[in-house]
């Protein structure tokens, strides 16, 4: 499943922690937004582990599933650095 995350998170430390999380489910899209590729049982710690990274009094994580015929509507206009979801590779 396709999932947008965006943060807004002050602390440097926390904020770099969090980048490097999301960056191992998906790809930046935006400074603080990630296009993350997550199964359903995954999404549910992937935030967990989020919320333990930063502190919830003065930061903030969204989290938006989209839905499979709403990402084949996607469009970007610019410098789109989103990666493919069915991704594959070739060995000969």
């Amino acid at each position: 499943m396709k999932v947008v995350i965006a943060y807004d998170v002050s602390n440097d430390d926390a904020r770099a922690r969090v980048s490097a999380r999301l960056a191992a489910y998906g790809s930046r899209i935006q400074r603080s937004v990630y296009e993350c590729f997550v199964d359903a049982e995954t999404l549910p710690g992937l935030l967990e582990g989020l919320e333990q990274l930063v502190d919830v009094r003065t930061a903030v994580v969204h989290a938006f599933p989209v839905c499979a015929s709403c990402a084949e509507g996607r469009r970007a206009i610019g410098q789109d650095r989103a990666t493919v979801e069915d991704a594959y590779w070739v060995v000969m």
